[in-house]
């Protein structure tokens, strides 16, 4: 036997494994198990005798649900920020006519004490103008969610202080009325909770003076209160007497509802 011959035999041969198949995932269920979502299999190895196969649910039926909920929870962001505007915008309009009301009550008694007949009647006009102008902004009736109730019960629940409780159930009561509700409804509650019962912290109340001291420098010609026309400023004023809501709100928040109300 020659040497090649020997050295072919004598050679290891090594055998050629086919590769590996790795199981296909599609975009689906890879978006779906991003989210938490479980095969039926996976799910009956983790519920064990509770495994309901009623709650097995295909990949693309569990992105397409949460996609559905996510667009319908923006919906109702949308429709719950127009409603707060709507609530803004007939406040702000509803105190211009009040402001205008009294400006005309009191030159009607200035009339009267004139003996100004004319005078008198021509202001008696423009009060029924008013009139019919304030019929015409009827505050629409709020719209109640199911999920939204249940948020807000929760937060109302976990209050155990009977004093905060009682603060909390006024505040919302009056937040419900301006169309807040669910988390929008919470974070207000909870905004003025902590402007009602601060939590007690030195350090927190030092920093809180520091903060308050610097905001309160001037800033060039930025827009204030005070820059307003005359009857702007009556009509916030109207608008934080009248509600609680808005004598919390800062200058720039009115400054926005002017301006949104004015478009």
């Amino acid at each position: 036997m020659s040497e090649l011959e020997n050295a072919i035999e004598n050679e290891e041969v090594t055998e050629v494994k086919d590769p590996v198949e790795m199981p296909k995932v599609n975009a689906f269920e890879a978006k779906a198990r991003q989210k938490g979502w479980l095969s039926a299999d996976e799910l009956k190895e983790k519920k064990g005798d509770d495994f309901d196969p009623d709650n097995v649910v295909s990949a693309r039926q569990f992105v397409e649900k949460g996609e559905m909920i996510s667009a319908i929870n923006q919906l109702k962001k949308q429709v719950r920020d127009n409603d707060g505007r709507l609530a803004d915008n007939n406040a702000f309009w509803q105190s211009q006519l009040e402001v205008q009301k009294d400006e005309l009550l009191s030159k009607r008694d200035e009339a009267i004490d004139l003996a100004d007949k004319d005078e008198v009647k021509k202001i008696d006009i423009q009060l029924k103008d008013i009139e019919k102008q304030e019929g015409n902004l009827k505050p629409t009736a709020p719209q109640f969610d199911p999920a939204d109730i249940q948020a807000e019960n929760n937060y109302l629940a976990s209050l155990t202080n009977r004093s905060q409780k009682l603060f909390a159930q006024d505040t919302a009561n009056q937040y419900i009325n301006q169309g807040y509700a669910g988390a929008d409804l919470v974070d207000a509650i909870k905004l003025d909770m902590d402007k009602e019962f601060p939590a007690k912290n030195p350090r927190r109340e030092e920093a809180t003076l520091t903060t308050s001291k610097s905001r309160s420098k001037p800033s060039g010609d930025k827009a204030t209160v005070d820059n307003l026309g005359d009857m702007d400023r009556k009509i916030i004023s109207a608008m934080r007497n009248s509600n609680s809501k808005y004598a919390k709100k800062s200058d720039g928040d009115m400054l926005k509802i002017i301006e949104d109300s004015k478009r």
